[in-house]
C-alpha cells in the first residue's frame, strides 16, 4: 500500500485518505466504544464534583463573606479524586482500544483485511503491559486535578483571600506545566505505537518514543501541525457555526443538528489523527536506521545458544547419505475408475 521512499507530507494525506477509505468504519466504531465506555465510567464521579462546586459556592458566600472551608473541605478532594480516576481511566482507554485503532491501521498498510477480532488479537496483552502507565496517569491525573483546584479556589476567592502575586504566580506555574505538556506530548507521540506494534512494557514504551524522536523534534512538530490543520479548521468551523445559530432564535432548532454534527466530527478528528500518527510512526520505522530511501534491514532471527533446555546437543556433521534413485513412474489409473487410496472411492458395504 506504501510506496517504496519517504512518504512525505502528500504521501501522508493520501495515504491516510487510503485507510480512511477502507477501514474507516471500523476505526469509528472503535472510536466510538471507548467513548461510551469513558462515559459510562466518569459520569457520576463528574455529576458529583459538579453538584458539590455548585454547593460549596453557595455555602462559601451564604453570609456575604467569602469563606474558603466550603471549598477545601468538599471540592478540593472531590477534584482530586476524581481527576486521578480519569487519569487512570484515560490511560486504560488508550491502551485498550486506541491500541486497536494502530493495529488496524498496521495491518491494512501490511496488506491485511483487519477487522475486530484481528486487532483485538494483536493488542490483547497491551493493557496488561501499561501497567506502569496506568499509574502514571493516575499520578498525572492528580497533578491535574492539584492545579485544576488551585485555579478554582483562585477564581472563587479572588481578593477575597488571596493576594495578587499568589493569582501571578498559580497562573504562571499553569502555563509553564501547558508549555512542558506540550513538548512532552511532541516526544511521546509514538508511544502508542511502541505499546501496540513493539510489544514494549513500561517505561520503555515512553522511552522508545523518546528515541524516535530524537532529533526529529522540529519535523515531527511541523508534520503534527500540517495533519491537524485540517480536522482543526472543520473543527472551528462547525463549532462557530453552532455558536453563531444558537445566538439565533429563529435558527434554534437547527442548534440540535449541528451539535450533533459537532460531535460527529470530534470522532472523526480521533480516528484520522490516530491513522495520521500510525503513519508517521510507519515512515520513521522503515528507515529508521538508513537515510532517504533506504530501508531499515529486518533483524535475522536468534539462534539458540547451546547447551539450551529443549534442543538437541550439536553434533560432528555426518556425512552425506548417497543420493536416492527415484521410483519407476506407475501408469495413471485407467479414467473413471477411483482407486483404494481416494477419497471418493467406493469401500465395501457403502454405495450401491
Amino acid at each position: 500500500m506504501l510506496p517504496p521512499g519517504r512518504l512525505g507530507i502528500g504521501g501522508l494525506f493520501r495515504a491516510t485518505w487510503e485507510v480512511c477509505k477502507r477501514k474507516g468504519l471500523l476505526l469509528l466504531g472503535i472510536s466510538l466504544v471507548s467513548a461510551l465506555v469513558a462515559v459510562v465510567i466518569m459520569f457520576f464521579p463528574a455529576v458529583i464534583v459538579i453538584m458539590l462546586g455548585v454547593f460549596s459556592l453557595i455555602a462559601g458566600y451564604e453570609d456575604r463573606k467569602y469563606d474558603p472551608r466550603p471549598v477545601l473541605t468538599m471540592v478540593i478532594p472531590a477534584i482530586l479524586v476524581c481527576a486521578t480516576l480519569m487519569g487512570a481511566v484515560a490511560v486504560w482507554l488508550w491502551a485498550r482500544f486506541t491500541s486497536m485503532m494502530v493495529a488496524v491501521v498496521d495491518q491494512t498498510v501490511r496488506g491485511f483485511d483487519a477487522t475486530w477480532n484481528s486487532a483485538e488479537n494483536q493488542t490483547r496483552d497491551a493493557t496488561g503491559r501499561a501497567g506502569t502507565l496506568i499509574m502514571i496517569g493516575a499520578a498525572l491525573g492528580f497533578g491535574l486535578g492539584a492545579m485544576l483546584s488551585v485555579l478554582f479556589v483562585t477564581i472563587t476567592a479572588g481578593d477575597n483571600w488571596l493576594s495578587d502575586t499568589a493569582v501571578l504566580v498559580t497562573v504562571g506555574l499553569f502555563l509553564t506545566a501547558l508549555l512542558i505538556g506540550l513538548y512532552l506530548q511532541i516526544r511521546l507521540v509514538y508511544s502508542l505505537q511502541a505499546l501496540a506494534l513493539e510489544g514494549h512494557r513500561g517505561l520503555g514504551v515512553l522511552r522508545r518514543s523518546l528515541a524516535l524522536t530524537s532529533r526529529r523534534f522540529w519535523g515531527t512538530l511541523g508534520l503534527l501541525i500540517v495533519g491537524g490543520a485540517l480536522p482543526y479548521l472543520l473543527n472551528t468551523t462547525v463549532n462557530f457555526t453552532n455558536e453563531a445559530i444558537r445566538d439565533n432564535q429563529d435558527l434554534a432548532p437547527l442548534a440540535v443538528v449541528t451539535g450533533l454534527l459537532g460531535l460527529a466530527l470530534n470522532f472523526l478528528v480521533a480516528v484520522w489523527t490516530t491513522i495520521w500518527q500510525t503513519l508517521m510512526y510507519v515512515d520513521v520505522r522503515r528507515f529508521e536506521q538508513g537515510g532517504p530511501g533506504v530501508a531499515v534491514p529486518q533483524p535475522m532471527p536468534v539462534q539458540p545458544q547451546w547447551p539450551t533446555p529443549g534442543y538437541p546437543e550439536p553434533r560432528a556433521p555426518m556425512a552425506p547419505e548417497p543420493p536416492v534413485a527415484p521410483p519407476p513412474p506407475v501408469a495413471p489409473p485407467a479414467p473413471g475408475i477411483l482407486d483404494d487410496s481416494s477419497p471418493w472411492a467406493r469401500r465395501d458395504g457403502e454405495g450401491f
